[in-house]
């Protein structure tokens, strides 16, 4: 597969190559090329430790003569108390890319989660982030941008800190759905109706959040109930199938079941008062959202229509709203605003216009900075937590951290600023940044303005890439005040 894409896209990877250079000096280059390999080669995070090693237990569950056997063998690994957690699609993708280390583990006996192999299991998400940035590309090219400003949209995401710091510091592999999601939205401008409900049908047995995409596509095309019904339940039928048969194992209900239960319960507990209870915000944003996009779409089967919604953005627009709202009034944990970032960069392209191009550039970089610290505060064991290097070519440095002792996280030396007393303010800025974002893209959503890779633009970018490069130092200064016990 990974060989196809490059065959089919090496002309197009050369050409935004070149793209890239005009946005960029050598000196931002060589520093995004460092963050990234400092973050592969040092930054530790456990889901890796886990996700990775039920790659190869899925092997073994399927030469061991019991199908279904994958889930309890997971739970009595002790890997990880909880079990596998995720439905089977997303054990699939780790077991191919793991088959070189079940069967390096088979024939040596090594650890599976040894040093080596940790680096290998880093390597799948990382491959996928470039590949959603490469689909991205070709999305908005598909959406009537130049090539220039095409390739500034997918710079703008792998800069995105919804986008950098889930795959390299939380390493998780939301990339995978993502990936065959924007595959499924350019089929779905293409009107390639087999090919849109193929790759959601795959992405949704990875993780199911991209349901919330494929209804809203669904809805603004289809005004016919039963149609409507029908294509869900197309895309949605490997993983409904996935579902039916692994229930069949009680181990599957314990571990899937309780984890999703716990998560669903968490999400909608942002409410108002009502006459029969809380009414929740993210189920109102949602309503909103599903009613504009049946009542505003139009027919995929008048050729006139057809013709108008080949370069809409608004159904683009409709999905960072269902995101956003998601982001502000649900549960969002930190892996999961991998869904948010490409749908926030095509917002922010379609609001830019020659008059407000670096005003909606720096709302698009105050909302992304929010994010960031709001995140490291609420999940502070992600964020350069106080395991952060404790398992990779830093562990010799790593003193009371390994030892389990516990250490100085980033939010503690954030802490120590004061900043946290203003995490109210800064969720509230975040809420109007990206309510500026989306009105002013709905204005200009006809527009293609091109994005020339002047010295502004590349300011902007350079200071995207400092606070990636800030929040790295922040990680050694923790580690530092922890070895030295300041």
């Amino acid at each position: 597969m990974i060989r196809k894409i490059w065959d089919n896209n090496r002309a197009l990877i050369r050409k935004d190559l070149q793209e890239v250079r005009g946005y960029s000096k050598g000196i931002d280059r060589f520093l995004f090329l460092l963050a990234v390999l400092f973050c592969l080669a040092a930054i530790y995070y456990s889901d890796i430790a886990i996700t990775g090693p039920f790659g190869c237990i899925f092997w073994d569950s399927l030469f061991d003569g019991q199908p279904l056997s994958f889930y309890r063998n997971a739970l009595q690994s002790g890997i990880a108390v909880e079990g596998a957690v995720y439905d089977i699609g997303a054990y699939v993708f780790f077991a191919i890319w793991d088959l070189p280390v079940w069967i390096i583990y088979k024939v040596t006996g090594c650890s599976l989660t040894s040093m080596g192999f940790l680096y290998w299991y880093r390597l799948l998400p990382t491959l996928f982030l470039f590949l959603d940035a490469l689909e991205l590309r070709k999305l908005a090219a598909s959406l009537g941008y130049d090539d220039r400003t095409s390739v500034f949209a997918s710079i703008l995401f792998l800069l995105s800190s919804c986008a950098f710091f889930p795959v390299f510091v939380a390493v998780q592999y939301d990339v995978i759905p993502v990936f065959f999601m924007l595959r499924g939205i350019r089929a779905w401008y293409r009107h390639d109706e087999k090919r849109f409900l193929v790759d959601f049908a795959i992405s949704l047995t990875v993780k199911p959040f991209t349901l919330l995409v494929l209804l809203l596509l669904v809805l603004w095309r289809d005004r016919n109930v039963w149609k409507i019904i029908i294509r869900l339940f197309l895309s949605c039928l490997p993983m409904i199938l996935c579902k039916l048969i692994y229930s069949l194992d009680p181990t599957y209900r314990q571990t899937v079941s309780g984890f999703l239960g716990n998560k669903l319960s968490q999400v909608f507990s942002y409410a108002i008062p009502g006459g029969f209870g809380n009414i929740s915000l993210l189920i109102i944003c949602f309503a909103v959202i599903y009613l504009y996009a049946y009542l505003k779409g139009k027919d995929r089967e008048n050729s006139k229509d057809r013709e108008d919604q080949k370069n809409d953005l608004r159904p683009m627009l409709l999905c960072f709203a269902l995101f956003a709202s998601y982001l502000c009034f649900g549960e969002m944990f930190p892996y999961w605003t991998m869904y948010l970032a490409p749908f926030a960069v095509l917002s922010v392209l379609a609001g830019l216009t020659p008059d407000n191009r670096n005003r909606q550039l720096l709302v698009d970089f105050i909302w992304n900075g929010c994010v960031l610290v709001l995140m490291i505060f609420k999940y502070y064991w992600v964020y350069g937590g106080d395991h952060t290097f404790a398992y990779l070519i830093l562990r010799p440095f790593c003193g009371s951290v390994l030892a389990g002792e516990g250490g100085t996280t980033v939010a503690g030396i954030l802490r120590r600023t004061g900043l946290e007393a203003m995490t109210p303010a800064l969720s509230a800025v975040l809420l109007v940044c990206l309510s500026e974002i989306l009105l002013c893209a709905f204005r200009h959503a006809g527009e293609r303005v091109s994005v020339p890779a002047d010295h502004g633009i590349r300011i902007q970018l350079r200071i995207r890439l400092l606070v990636i490069l800030g929040f790295l130092c922040l990680t050694l200064a923790a580690l530092a005040i922890t070895v030295l016990g300041l």
